[in-house]
Formats: structure tokens, C-alpha cells, sequence
């Protein structure tokens, strides 16, 4: 039995807020070469990735779960590209709409830009479109010629129209079955998205359920200590207690022992 491959995906997270931030600043500054140098390292990212899961894909013993992270990182890649691409636009915007930055560029250095900026809107529009592709192979078909040759038997009209009529019918069914694989493909990637989607979410209630613990722990303790705290006060009430009672046991006595003398001696004078 031939054993999976698996193959470590990068979360997008660190590399979604990197370049966020990057293009802010290039935004900030209007720097066009900056910010398309950004695009055009995500685009060969989203290449690289395309490139890996198709071959995947052609791999039998590849995990499922591997072609599952990689779809995943393409989609968040073309999100954040498109993100990027609309800060390009708007680099290209103000460049072009502010005089003071307008007279900084010749009329073909501005013509340049706007070729740049399309062709990478032609980049992104094709990885875009490439996202769900088919995994599957397409289905081969016949081509049959069934005009009359030299050498063949006669066939009656009927025939033809019968035999029309079943490859017709083949076609359809062939169409039909290709449409069902393209179906079944998209599904199975989106599934795949959302159970990503659904394990974070399990993975981050986890740590929440952690820390919950934790806490409860650390108001246990608290607690523990704060009866310890009270348990010696009460020990100390009680001898406090205990020592008043017995001083007052003392005075009395001492009390009735001066009452017995001076009734004695009160009999005797």
C-alpha cells in the first residue's frame, strides 16, 4: 500500500498582515514600483501554489488534506492580491489626478504604468479563473465519419438517423458526466475550505477552554489561600476568647475571696 505525502502549508496569516502593512506604506508614499514588486511576488506565490496542487492532484498517494491547505492558501492569496491590486489602482489614481505628482511623470512613463497595471490585472483575472480547476482528466471521445465511403456497405437513412441519434446521445451523456466531475471538484474544495474554517474555529475554542481552566485554577487557589486566611483568625478569636474567660474567672474569685474576709471579720467584730 502505497503511503501518502503530506506537505507543510505556511498559515496566511503572517504573510497576509506583512503585506497589508507594506502596502499601506506604499499607498502612504505613492510608490507604484514598490507596490506592484508586492503584487508581482504574490502572483508567483499564487503560481507556485497552483503549480504544487495540480500536482498533487496527479499524485495518488498525496493526502487529501495537503491538496485541502493548499487551496485554501491560494484562495487567501488572491484575496489579499485583489487587496493589493486596488491599492495599485489607487497609487496609480492620485498619481495621475494630482498635479503635483502629475509633473514628475512624462506622458509615456504614465502609459507605462497604466500597460503595468493592466497586465497585472490580466495575471490575477487568470489565476483567479484558474482557481477550481478541474482535477480530473477530460473524457475522450470518437470522432465517426459516418459519410459514405468507397469501400464501406451502403447505410439506408434510417440507419444514419439511428446512429446519429445514439452518438447524439453519447455526447450528451459524456457532456453531462463532465459537468457532474467539475461539480463534484468545486465541492469538494469548498468542503475543504470550510473544514479548515471549522477546525480553527475547535482549535481556538480549545484555547479559550484552556485559559478558562487555567483561571479557574488560579481562583481556587485564591480562594484556598483566603480560607487558610480566615481559619487562623478564628483560631486567634478563640484564644482571645478563651483568655477573657479565664481573667474574668480570675477577678471573680479574687472578688470572693476579699467578700469571704470581710464577712469573717465583720462576724467577728
Amino acid at each position: 500500500m502505497a503511503k501518502r505525502t503530506t506537505e507543510k502549508i505556511n498559515p496566511p496569516g503572517d504573510y497576509q498582515e506583512e503585506t497589508a502593512a507594506a502596502s499601506k506604506v506604499n499607498l502612504d508614499n505613492l510608490d507604484f514600483q514598490a507596490q506592484v514588486s508586492l503584487v508581482l511576488d504574490q502572483l508567483s506565490a499564487i503560481s507556485a501554489d497552483i503549480r504544487a496542487r495540480d500536482q498533487l492532484k496527479r499524485d495518488k498517494a498525496s493526502h487529501p488534506l495537503a491538496q485541502i491547505k493548499l487551496t485554501t492558501s491560494i484562495e487567501a492569496r488572491l484575496q489579499q492580491t485583489r487587496s493589493d491590486i486596488d491599492v495599485l489602482c489607487a497609487i496609480y489614481e492620485r498619481i495621475t489626478s494630482s498635479k503635483r505628482y502629475r509633473k514628475k511623470y512624462t506622458d509615456e512613463e504614465i502609459s507605462k504604468l497604466e500597460d503595468t497595471l493592466r497586465n497585472v490585472e490580466t495575471q490575477y483575472n487568470a489565476y483567479n479563473a484558474s482557481r477550481f480547476k478541474r482535477p480530473f482528466g477530460t473524457t475522450k471521445r470518437l470522432n465517426v465519419d459516418l459519410s459514405s465511403q468507397a469501400n464501406a456497405l451502403p447505410v439506408t437513412q434510417e440507419e444514419q438517423a439511428i446512429a446519429n441519434e445514439s452518438i447524439q446521445r453519447w455526447k450528451q451523456r459524456d457532456e453531462h458526466f463532465d459537468e457532474q466531475l467539475q461539480e463534484i471538484g468545486e465541492a469538494v474544495e469548498r468542503i475543504g475550505t470550510v473544514a479548515i474554517t471549522i477546525g480553527e474555529k475547535a482549535s481556538e475554542q480549545a484555547k479559550n477552554a484552556i485559559e478558562t481552566m487555567h483561571r479557574v485554577e488560579g481562583t481556587t487557589a485564591d480562594i484556598s489561600a483566603v480560607s487558610t486566611q480566615i481559619k487562623r483568625i478564628l483560631k486567634r478569636q478563640r484564644r482571645v476568647e478563651c483568655s477573657i474567660r479565664i481573667g474574668l474567672i480570675l477577678t471573680f474569685l479574687i472578688l470572693l475571696s476579699v467578700f469571704i474576709v470581710c464577712l469573717a471579720k465583720f462576724i467577728k467584730g
